[in-house]
């Protein structure tokens, strides 16, 4: 329902919709501005587009900040399938100024916005657009439209085109631009790539580019092009090369929303992903929170397995766990959606409500849907921890990633939280120095639906500690059992 909302905007002299960035300048003024079609709700991509820059938190407003954060002066920001230069004029307005853009965008419809964009914020001079595809190498091809964010490059017609015959284009590759550029040669560069499903092309055609060293970060999205087999073979082929060139892959749990960059690994999830040189991995992993304030929960976009012919069942999660627990990596795709976090929650919240202090200060680690705030006295402060902004109090950590807010505590849950925790040893002893009494839900080995591993990687759990197991760890971080109780396989313990 959500997902229809038209935001009301105001219009221009000649009747088209205004669209101000989410991204302020330090006065509080939009940095840039956006005219749109007057029939912009009927493009799914300009809708899309509108709702997330004036009702929710901004268009991709996690990876757009990442570049406000880490562009300096100076650096080269390429955007491959530019569309009508949102990145683009968020890298040129980035605060540190002196960046130099070019936009690459096939369609000319876009590129014709595109230009109209730059010349309306006074950036024309600053982003170079390029009409043209951009791929594995330099030449010709056919670009296949269906909205103005969706269109594919190629010589065969994708099944899904509106029209038999596609518009023959010049195609480039990232490798020859910048050897035609004598004049760029001396900048950094970020690399951001929307090509739906093309991205493998385009990395191929800047291998030589992400080789030399001058790269820091690129930006890929994987969308539901991935859907099939081969493209999603071709997409971990180019993920592979960039960490033989030692980049370092992570992302955002959701694309539209301030929270924790983390580690990638592949799975049933879209959005985009960064790759990160190196060089810049120091000071990216010293701030990996994206924050902003409360806005209004955006919707995901569609998973692989909505447009898959396999579902994304009990079996494809196990193979998943098995690979998240390789890397001691966060299931964020599953944890940033609303529906996945109901389950349980408020029989959770029931179990654990008679023994928790009546007044005081309390951090509801893993807090999902906060069922437990509802239920808790006023008098009890409540403070949620999530992956995600869920809430205006919410304080964003992964904590497989050993984060943790400073601060003190009275009380800490961690209710459904420990099965999918890699050290536990770890956060237990982290915690010990920040929370006076400690609330823990766990399904145990003892459990009846955990007995066989694989069961228990099929349910997303990374561990699988016995009831014994899970007591001698707290006991070992210094905590005293102050209650233990075994309901129907699910354990619960009081500590302090």
């Amino acid at each position: 329902m959500g997902q229809k909302i038209v935001p009301q905007l105001p219009v221009s002299s000649d009747g088209n919709p205004l669209l101000a960035s989410c991204q302020k300048n330090h006065d509080g003024t939009s940095r840039f501005v956006m005219v749109l079609p007057s029939d912009y709700a009927k493009d799914p991509g300009l809708a899309l587009l509108a709702r997330c820059e004036a009702l929710y938190y901004g268009y991709e407003y996690p990876y757009r900040s990442f570049l406000d954060r880490h562009l300096i002066s100076g650096d080269l920001f390429i955007d491959v399938g530019a569309h009508f230069g949102i990145y683009s004029l968020s890298a040129a307005s980035a605060p540190c100024g002196d960046v130099c853009v070019v936009a690459i965008e096939p369609d000319p419809r876009n590129s014709r916005v595109l230009r109209l964009w730059a010349e309306l914020n006074q950036r024309n001079e600053q982003i170079e657009i390029i009409e043209a595809a951009c791929g594995a190498d330099s030449g010709f091809t056919k670009l296949w439209s269906f909205s103005t964010m969706g269109h594919q490059t190629g010589a065969l017609r994708p099944k899904e085109a509106p029209t038999a015959s596609g518009e023959d284009i010049e195609m480039i590759s990232v490798d020859k631009l910048l050897a035609a550029r004598e004049g760029l040669s001396a900048r950094r560069i970020f690399l951001k790539i929307d090509v739906e499903g093309g991205e493998p092309g385009v990395l191929d055609g800047a291998d030589e580019t992400l080789k030399s060293g001058r790269v820091a970060g690129v930006i890929f999205e994987k969308s539901t092009a991935y859907g099939n087999r081969d493209s999603l073979q071709e997409l971990h082929r180019v993920s592979e090369r960039l960490l033989e060139l030692e980049f370092r892959l992570f992302w955002f749990p959701h694309i539209h929303m301030p929270g924790v960059l983390m580690p990638w690994i592949s799975g049933d999830e879209t959005g985009n992903i960064i790759a990160i040189a190196p060089s810049l991995l120091e000071a990216v992993e010293a701030n990996p929170v994206y924050d902003s304030h409360f806005k209004t929960y955006p919707p995901p976009p569609p998973s692989i397995s909505d447009v898959e012919e396999r579902p994304y069942d009990r079996n494809a999660r196990a193979k998943y766990t098995k690979r998240i627990i390789k890397a001691k990596a966060t299931d964020g795709w599953r944890w940033c959606q609303p529906p996945n976090l109901v389950q349980g929650a408020e029989m959770r919240a029931s179990l654990v409500m008679p023994y928790l202090l009546r007044t005081g200060t309390l951090i509801d680690i893993g807090a999902g849907t906060m069922e437990l705030f509802r239920k808790l006295p006023i008098a009890v402060k409540y403070t949620p921890l999530d992956l995600v902004r869920f809430s205006k109090n919410t304080v964003i950590a992964d904590l497989n990633q050993n984060q943790f807010p400073k601060g003190r505590w009275d009380m800490a849950t961690l209710l459904g939280v420990i099965e999918y925790i890699h050290d536990v040893d770890r956060l237990f002893a982290r915690l010990r120095s920040s929370v006076g009494r400690l609330y823990i839900t766990y399904h145990g080995l003892s459990s009846r639906l955990s007995c066989d591993h694989e069961d228990r990687r099929g349910l997303g759990y990374v561990n699988d500690h016995s009831e014994q197991e899970l007591v001698a760890k707290l006991l070992s971080a210094r905590w005293e059992i102050t209650e233990r109780k075994n309901i129907d396989g699910l354990l619960l313990l009081c500590a302090r």
